[in-house]
């Protein structure tokens, strides 16, 4: 979902950074010129994020999930790209004398460079969301399905619906700030509801989750994907899709589809790994049962039938 550049202009020399370069400068000076300009602009949108009541609650979140005591230290965790995601990886240590599995999980934000600063705003509140949110789910469950995955990226907690509910509260909010009108929203507007006596409109998050549903040509494709699973998505409509996934280029359902396959073929390659590694372990090393039993578990259920073929005729 994206939106145009216009409020940046109503904006101009409050929410704005520039800079200027001289043609003179050599090629180290430039980077560093850029760098420091892309940094002073993560700097300037956690700054203005702190001023709206939802960015402070998104704030919050983030210090007790990554720990730091001041908000500029958000930066630490932001980096520039070509599409704003968030970047969680997994890592799996076995402890011997233990027998324990520790599991590690890193997350970053990325926001995407060559947009307006609204649009970065409006980004980093959505990507906050995923970032400091509980693991919806877990690539190593062996019950784990494609169905399930998506609807727990989608509808689950620090999913796609609540991050699109913070980035409209964030989206609002800045209006007020501002004294602009609702009017101006670009990418919320439609999401909105003023009942007769409030001062300021309400968001329907019941209308956001319906146009994550709403996959337009993609439809028959999805439903011969899904199966039988078709059932977990009661929403789903053929009518015009709405909101794209900026990684996949597809409507949800069906980049999300794509993400699981991807996600469920290396979670495989792990683990045939991991019982290969069983397997060469000497006959001196400490048996360990309980966890080469929960890896075949994962093979037989999650990898011993192609995800493709697991559709209904």
């Amino acid at each position: 979902m994206r939106s145009s550049a216009a409020l940046i202009i109503q904006w101009a020399g409050v929410l704005t950074i520039g800079i200027s370069i001289s043609t003179s400068l050599g090629a180290k000076e430039w980077e560093k010129s850029r760098s420091d300009a892309e940094q002073e602009r993560l700097n300037r949108l956690v700054e203005v994020l702190s001023h709206l009541p939802a960015g402070q609650d998104l704030l919050t979140r983030a210090q007790r999930f990554w720990g730091f005591t001041r908000k500029q230290q958000l930066k630490n965790y932001l980096r520039w790209g070509t599409v704003s995601r968030t970047d969680a990886i997994l890592t799996r240590h076995f402890v011997p004398s233990t027998g324990k599995e520790i599991r590690e999980r890193k997350v970053s934000i990325q926001l995407k460079l060559d947009q307006s600063f609204h649009d970065s705003l409006l980004d980093l509140s959505h990507e906050l969301v995923h970032a400091t949110a509980r693991p919806a789910w877990d690539p190593y469950d062996p019950t784990l399905t494609a169905g399930k995955y998506i609807l727990a990226t989608i509808e689950g907690e620090g999913g796609e619906v609540d991050a699109v509910e913070f980035e409209c509260r964030t989206e609002i909010e800045l209006h007020q700030r501002y004294s602009l009108s609702s009017g101006t929203l670009t990418r919320c507007k439609k999401y909105l509801s003023v009942t007769t006596g409030e001062s300021s409109p309400s968001l329907e998050r019941e209308k956001i989750k319906r146009d994550f549903y709403r996959v337009g040509r993609w439809f028959e494709e999805f439903k011969k994907q899904a199966g039988t699973e078709r059932v977990l998505f009661p929403l789903l409509t053929i009518e015009e899709t709405q909101l794209y996934s900026s990684t996949g280029n597809a409507p949800y359902p069906v980049a999300l589809y794509r993400e699981f396959r991807d996600l469920n073929q290396i979670a495989c390659e792990n683990s045939r790994r991991r019982i290969q590694s069983a397997v060469k372990r000497s006959p001196s090393s400490e048996p360990e049962p309980e966890r080469d039993e929960e890896t075949r578990r994962f093979l037989e259920q999650r990898c011993s039938i192609d995800l493709a073929s697991r559709t209904d005729s």
